[in-house]
């Protein structure tokens, strides 16, 4: 009879044990896959999300930042293996904290992090591989009562330098090779990969440098 009692005891006890256990991982699980609860990193170092831009226009574009494509990627093992794109407002409010992101689940400021006193250097973004500013336009002009608005070619001009003709016989510039050299610095090696990460801020600090401007243009 005693017997049969710590038998039943026993069983209990690990019964409860165990649903204790259960919950426990199930919570642990949930803590470190909700970004605005107790959030346990679940990536290796080196892995995980990433805010993210390539030099690629957007399908339809009529400004600055849609010569951009903003982003944040999933890395695993130095792979981007999913990519959620943002509009260039969400990127930034979400790099800046002060919206809830994957890629920055503790909500820091991340251009004062990495030391990116101006983040307006986004928008000089194109001219890395532009020459011309590719966009119309709006110019307002003024004669006594009238005001006259008319879309013309923008005189803004970029930093690329090279060359080269496209299949429908057509001349644009891209990057010099000396220009390519001083990008593939910041973890890109083709024209469509993404800058991103730390290496990503680190370009935008450069954006920032009038020196590294100045190198740029001259090669």
């Amino acid at each position: 009879m005693k017997r049969n009692i710590f038998f039943v005891f026993f069983f209990s006890v690990s019964l409860v044990f165990s649903q204790n256990q259960q919950v426990t991982n199930l919570k642990n699980r949930a803590d470190s896959l909700h970004p605005l609860g107790k959030w346990v990193n679940p990536y290796k170092p080196g892995d995980g999300w990433f805010f993210a831009f390539k030099l690629v226009p957007t399908a339809i574009g009529s400004r600055n930042t849609d010569l951009v494509q903003f982003a944040i990627v999933e890395v695993i093992s130095k792979k981007i293996t999913e990519v959620k794109f943002l509009d260039y407002e969400s990127f930034i409010m979400q790099a800046w904290g002060r919206h809830e992101s994957m890629a920055n689940p503790k909500r820091e400021n991340l251009f004062a992090k990495y030391k990116v006193d101006n983040d307006s250097c986004i928008l000089q973004l194109w001219k890395l591989y532009n020459h011309k500013y590719p966009y119309r336009v709006q110019q307002i002009s003024r004669s006594g009562d009238t005001t006259v608005n008319r879309d013309v070619l923008s005189v803004e001009m970029g930093w690329a330098k090279t060359v080269v003709e496209t299949p429908q016989k057509e001349k644009m510039y891209i990057p010099s090779e000396g220009q390519r050299e001083m990008l593939r610095e910041f973890g890109v090696k083709k024209y469509t990969d993404f800058f991103y990460g730390e290496k990503m801020f680190q370009l935008l600090n450069k954006l920032t440098d009038p020196r590294w401007v100045q190198e740029y243009k001259n090669k």
